[in-house]
């Protein structure tokens, strides 16, 4: 048994669409949390979201949701970050952040952008886009020869074959956006200390699209999320 890479590859495909949140004032205010916790698109291990932001009063800090994990992973805005609202006024971030929670260096990933919507606002959208890896095919055949005979099998019930998609050899470019943000570049190999060691920002080729909601509350027959995707354009 032994697996050999194939001609075959996938390379680095555009996703593309956009984050909408609507009617959004519902319930909450500036300080507490509206009708739709959060939205997230995922590719791999990058997460595209839009969240409300709101005051945890437990933890006497403005949190919002990044809905990549079930519960939803909650986040906090440092203090010296926090925002203010005039009166009327609701909050909201968008931004990219790391599924698989690896640290790196500092700058990897890009900041957060925080969104106010004025008195009588209640929708926001953002549009967004993802290119980044590739993966190759690889066969693995395996023979089960007949008892008596050589390895060499001779019918085809004797040999099955199986296919899986790994990823190419790193480092890999990325073309991520996000609203206002874009986040490009070309992974770069860092060593933080002994043994930790890597291709940064950390990156694992997309297998498909993922479309998170995380809704709070809301009234019936009202829209409040939506995302459109598309795949190399469709």
């Amino acid at each position: 048994m032994a697996a050999v890479k194939t001609g075959v590859t996938k390379s680095a495909v555009p996703y593309t669409g956009t984050l909408t949140l609507t009617n959004q004032r519902d319930s909450g205010d500036a300080d507490n949390p509206g009708p739709t916790w959060a939205v997230a698109v995922v590719a791999g291990n990058v997460v595209l979201f839009a969240s409300r932001v709101y005051y945890d009063y437990n933890a006497s800090l403005y949190a919002y949701v990044v809905p990549y994990s079930d519960p939803p992973m909650v986040y906090y805005i440092p203090e010296a970050q926090a925002p203010s609202f005039s009166e009327g006024e609701i909050g909201f971030i968008y931004g990219i952040v790391d599924a698989s929670e690896t640290a790196g260096p500092q700058g990897t990933w890009p900041a957060f952008v925080i969104v106010k919507l004025a008195a009588g606002v209640s929708s926001i959208s953002v549009n967004y886009s993802m290119a980044f890896g590739c993966k190759r095919l690889y066969r693995t055949r395996t023979s089960s020869p007949s008892t008596g005979r050589d390895a060499s099998p001779v019918y085809a019930k004797e040999t099955t074959v199986s296919d899986e998609w790994q990823d190419v050899d790193h480092p890999w470019t990325y073309n991520v956006s996000l609203g206002t943000i874009s986040w490009t570049g070309t992974q770069a190999w860092t060593e933080l200390v002994p043994d930790e060691y890597g291709w940064w920002p950390y990156l694992s080729a997309p297998g498909g699209i993922q479309m998170m909601f995380c809704q709070r509350q809301g009234l019936e027959g009202k829209e409040y999320a939506e995302i459109s995707a598309k795949v190399n354009g469709v």
